[in-house]
């Protein structure tokens, strides 16, 4: 399909044969799909670090008062499932309502806002004693939030990572908030780039944003997708691959992210059975690569 948004055939036809041919090329070599992925981006693999959701807002629960769309905690599968555990005690003792399940698998909470939430799993998180490392899907094209209640969240809580935090259209912005941040966030660029090699190209070399958000609905291709990550290493982006909206059990975006040596990796926690087989993988992966190492 040559045509410039492959319209021809569509990326619904192309991805999938493109993931099962990958597939077959691993089995046909006897090999680990991780292993086939790096091969193909000709680097190592490696396990990157867990982002897990644990509470929606914005488009996810437009009702809530939050409007970040994902509060997300950066840790271990057993410490994630730790965290919303503790978070759904909290909420019982302080009588609140009973907490929803959001899309992601993490819990919508009503009458909140965005400060209450980031409060709530900064205790949920202190109360396990595990380090505290969080995570924002802003979202900012869908709802977008006030500069001076952004930073003073940027300075008040750990954050590591913030995802499209000015709309997509505001390219100015943009840049003056990476130049801003870029040496203490990752500001991660995925409604602001939608896997368009184009922008993602402009926003490289402009220094628009310091990481890119990876998914495989994005592009058409496995090797369409492998060409973008090595586009934005030529910038130092780091790499987060992620999730979709509604996810399948198949647990080919873990391949993906130690395949091309990911920094991080949101699965979203280990809840559902579309999460759960996701956690599993990476489980079996680190094992392998911990006896390789050894």
């Amino acid at each position: 399909d040559a045509s410039i948004d492959r319209s021809v055939l569509g990326a619904n036809s192309l991805l999938p044969v493109s993931l099962a041919s990958c597939r077959a090329a691993a089995a046909a070599l006897n090999r680990e799909l991780y292993i086939q992925i790096a091969q193909l981006a000709e680097v190592s693999p490696s396990l990157p670090t867990l982002v897990q959701v644990m509470i929606e807002g914005g488009a996810h629960a437009p009702t809530s008062g939050i409007s970040l769309q994902e509060c997300s905690f950066i840790g271990s599968s057993v410490d994630g499932s730790a965290v919303l555990e503790a978070i759904q005690a909290i909420a019982l003792a302080d009588g609140l309502p009973p907490l929803a399940e959001g899309p992601e698998g993490g819990f919508v909470i009503t009458n909140s806002s965005n400060r209450g939430a980031l409060e709530l799993i900064t205790t949920a998180v202190t109360r396990i004693r595990r380090p505290l490392a969080l995570a924002l899907d802003v979202a900012a094209s869908h709802q977008p939030i006030d500069a001076a209640e952004m930073a003073k969240l940027i300075d008040e809580f750990p954050m590591k990572i913030i995802e499209d935090p000015i709309e997509q259209t505001k390219l100015a912005d943009w840049t003056a908030f990476t130049n801003r941040y870029k040496d203490r966030l990752l500001i991660a660029a995925d409604d602001f780039t939608g896997g368009d090699p184009r922008r993602i190209k402009d926003a490289v070399r402009d220094g628009t944003a310091n990481a890119l958000v990876v998914k495989l609905n994005q592009t058409a291709t496995l090797s369409e997708l492998l060409d973008l990550v090595s586009l934005v290493r030529i910038g130092n982006w780091q790499t987060i691959v992620s999730h979709r909206g509604h996810e399948t059990p198949d647990t080919f975006i873990v391949d993906l992210a130690v395949g091309i040596g990911a920094s991080y990796l949101k699965i979203g926690p280990n809840v559902r059975a579309d999460r759960r087989t996701k956690h599993a993988r990476f489980a079996t992966i680190a094992e392998q690569l911990t006896a390789r190492s050894s």
